[in-house]
């Protein structure tokens, strides 16, 4: 992986095993992209507990990590696999400022597992929130099924 000086030195860019600690694993890039790789659930805020994976910590081992000569927001992946070579860029900006498709995908994939919200609406009411009368009417939305029946 090539990454800007920027993001190189980030503070855990570079962590290595053995990870004592949530933090520890999920600002280095050898954890998360061996994760990423591997199909693990990166997005689940609990998966960064699980320390210990033999398999992700031996391809995080494998993980070369270099800083790019250029002075550009652009990350290079390369996986070498038997039958060749995978090559994937993208720069820093698409993450830092993510399109409206994204930040909509990912609200429907984190919320997926919370029965009894709708999402369109919420999606809805938050594109117009400008006009919304009371901000009640979005909160309400918020409630899923589970707290309205504790409730």
């Amino acid at each position: 992986m090539t990454s800007p000086e920027l993001t190189h030195t980030n503070p855990g860019f570079t962590n290595v095993a053995p990870y004592q600690t949530h933090l520890q694993a999920i600002v280095s890039a050898r954890f998360c992209t061996a994760a990423a790789l591997l199909g693990r659930p990166v997005e689940d805020y609990d998966f960064y507990d699980e320390l210990q994976d033999p398999e992700l910590l031996q391809l995080a081992e494998k993980i070369e990590l270099r800083m790019s000569e250029h002075d550009d927001d652009t990350v290079d992946v390369e996986v070498y696999q038997t039958d060749g070579m995978l090559r994937v860029s993208g720069t820093e900006n698409e993450t830092l400022f993510p399109s409206l498709d994204k930040v909509i995908a990912k609200f429907f994939r984190i919320t997926s597992d919370l029965p009894g919200l709708n999402r369109d609406q919420i999606v809805e009411t938050v594109m117009a929130l400008d006009r919304v009368a009371d901000i009640e009417d979005l909160m309400k939305l918020l409630v899923t099924s589970k707290k309205r029946v504790m409730s």
